[in-house]
């Protein structure tokens, strides 16, 4: 039997003993599950060391849903959570779209605003040098009166 096993286990293949009593040749990675009452698991690391009973396999089975419930709990807390930041992700979209609207209405304010005082600007500049020329207006007026005034007292005097 142990030339057996050494010939099978140099080919990458384990020895195993099925339900019905037989003996089984099962590759190295194969996973298989027997629910015998005393199961002989053979391959390079454990021949004929351990011995598998069913109160084991209830432990092992205890402990294989025990990792499951806790990768399920794993898992709903990782959806949960992308859940979460996938509301966060629409909070934010919806805030930068606001805040885009808001700035094309500031921008178009603005330009208004801007065209607004270049129109005011414009006006000042447009009154201010009508002012301008109706000072020099009057200044030449009151200088002319004067001198007129002036000439006629002279020449009343005279």
């Amino acid at each position: 039997m142990k030339a057996l096993y050494t010939l099978f286990s140099l080919l990458l293949f384990s020895i195993a003993y099925g339900q019905d009593g037989y003996l089984r040749v099962l590759p190295q990675d194969s996973v298989f599950v027997v629910l015998l009452k005393r199961v002989v698991v053979m391959d390079d690391h454990t021949f004929g060391k351990y011995h598998f009973t069913l109160e084991r396999y209830d432990t092992l089975r205890h402990y294989v849903q025990t990792y499951q419930h806790q990768l399920d709990r794993l898992d709903s807390i990782k959806q949960s959570a992308l859940i979460d930041l996938q509301e966060l992700n629409r909070q934010k979209d919806t805030l930068i779209t606001a805040c885009q609207q808001s700035q094309v209405r500031l921008k178009h304010n603005l330009n208004l605003s801007m065209k607004e005082t270049k129109d005011w600007q414009d006006r000042y500049l447009g009154i201010e040098r009508k002012l301008q020329k109706k000072q020099r207006q009057s200044r030449f007026l009151f200088t002319t009166t004067i001198t007129l005034s002036f000439v006629s007292i002279a020449l009343i005097g005279i």
